[in-house]
Order: structure tokens, then sequence, then C-alpha cells
């Protein structure tokens, strides 16, 4: 890969595009010393922890979006949602409707983050 302010090789991992480029460019290619093939094992241990941790948040973060998905269709069903509209276009019955669901909403994210924060002391 290149970089594209500079255009220069750069490479996420290990080994790094020197070691890589030097394996090719060299005529006898040096087997991996043991150290080397140590520190090759715990980068590709370390790199299959983070892909594994990335796969996780991915898809934590579908799941997320799916339930912030029915969230918005169940406010729109239970009439607690008003789109777009500007709060200034909204009727004294529609801002009293809206306080109470500011409301409503902040008691169940206060009543959520006890309870997780409880979970994780």
């Amino acid at each position: 890969m290149f970089s594209p302010d500079d255009d220069k090789a750069y490479a996420f991992g290990h080994p790094d595009i020197n070691t890589i480029t030097d394996r090719f460019v060299a005529e006898k290619i040096q087997p991996l010393t043991e150290v080397e093939k140590l520190i090759q094992t715990h980068g590709n241990a370390t790199m299959e922890k983070q892909n594994l941790e990335l796969a996780k948040n991915e898809e934590f973060k579908e799941t997320e979006i799916k339930r912030g998905e029915e969230l918005n269709e169940k406010m729109k069903d239970n009439g607690q949602w008003f789109g777009s509209t500007s709060i200034d276009e909204l009727n004294f019955e529609q801002l009293v409707q809206l306080k109470e669901s500011y409301a409503k909403f902040k008691q169940n994210l206060e009543t959520e983050m006890k309870r997780r924060s409880s979970m994780n002391p």
C-alpha cells in the first residue's frame, strides 16, 4: 500500500514492509530465525484477536442500527414521533407529548445506566 500524501509504502502488522521487500530482493531467501518465528506467531495471534474484536463490534453496530430502526417504528406507531417537523410547527398538545416523551426517555436512560454500572463495578 502507498500513503496518499507522500507516496511512501506502508503496511500494517508484522513483518513490516522492509522485511517483505528484503525477502523478495535478496538473492538468497534466509530462513526465519526462532525469534522472527516467535514474533510472527505473536503478530498473527494479535491480528486474529483484533479481527475477532472488530467482527464483534461490527455485529454489535448492526444490532444497534436495527434496534434503533425498530424503536423509530414503535415511536411512529405510538404517535410519539414527529419526524422532521420543526419544533416551531408543533401545537401545544404535541409539545406536551414531546416533553413527556423526553422525561420518560431520560428516566429509562438513567435506569439503564444504573443497571449497567451495577453489572460492571
